[in-house]
């Protein structure tokens, strides 16, 4: 990941606890795909993304089931 400082940003969970981000950044997913403006919180054990924002990004389709997601 690509990444700068940036001013805090305060990020709230949907448990209720605040993070704060220091840096925004650039995913590089692959040669022909990457996310830009991304929050990097060295903080988090997981790593959260916006379906929105990804759709945006790309010209797939994605698709939810309870067991698979795919990308078309």
């Amino acid at each position: 990941m690509d990444h700068f400082q940036i001013k805090p940003i305060h990020i709230k969970l949907p448990n209720g606890n605040f993070f704060t981000s220091h840096y925004l950044g650039t995913v590089q997913f692959s040669p022909t795909f990457a996310m830009h403006d991304i929050l990097y919180v060295p903080q988090f054990n997981f790593n959260l993304i916006s379906i929105s924002k990804l759709i945006f990004n790309i010209p797939y389709t994605l698709t939810f089931s309870n067991a698979v997601s795919y990308t078309h």
